[in-house]
């Protein structure tokens, strides 16, 4: 029997590349911004792991600072591939899981060849739709056509959330509920 929904033990977060330099021109930052912060912080409360990734930070800058305030480790691989598959590092940690979650920029960039290179690899791949972005909204939605056409599944920022939290009335529940509203 095949298994439809996401199972947190089998679950990474990966936030890829919302740097300092990176992010000025990028389409609807601040929705990005914000639900990539509900996902880290209900994400914490479950115990699901989080990676964090940064383009050349060098030149592009670290990860704004909304995003490492919110992060009980910050601890970022820092990277020149576009495709997050393409470092050794990246691949060693993500190894024992079945699901990637993906939000940050670009959307047709670094978001599309690492959803490409895990689908290759056999992961589950799940874009965070509301917590994904581009320069221009064209290039978002042609990149998550594609890879939708790959294999990828588009979810939101909710849904993600109770997908992996799975019931109510619990202390996770309750703490998450007031991250949602």
């Amino acid at each position: 029997m095949k298994t439809l929904k996401m199972d947190r033990g089998d679950c990474v977060l990966v936030v890829v590349d919302i740097q300092d330099k990176f992010v000025q021109a990028i389409n609807d930052l601040p929705k990005i911004i914000e639900n990539t912060i509900k996902i880290i912080q209900a994400f914490q409360i479950m115990g699901v792991p989080i990676i964090v990734t940064e383009q050349y930070p060098k030149g592009l800058g670290k990860s704004v600072s909304k995003i490492q305030k919110e992060l009980k480790k910050y601890d970022p691989i820092e990277k020149i591939t576009f495709d997050c598959y393409a470092n050794k590092e990246f691949v060693k940690k993500i190894s024992r899981f079945k699901n990637i979650i993906l939000a940050g920029i670009e959307a047709h960039v670094c978001i599309t060849q690492t959803a490409l290179g895990a689908l290759e690899q056999g992961f589950n791949v799940y874009l965070v739709k509301d917590a994904i972005s581009s320069r221009k909204e064209s290039d978002k939605k042609i990149a998550i056509s594609r890879l939708k056409q790959e294999g990828a599944k588009v979810v939101s920022t909710e849904m993600v959330i109770f997908e992996l939290l799975g019931k109510a009335g619990t202390e996770e529940f309750k703490k998450i509920q007031k991250i949602i509203k």
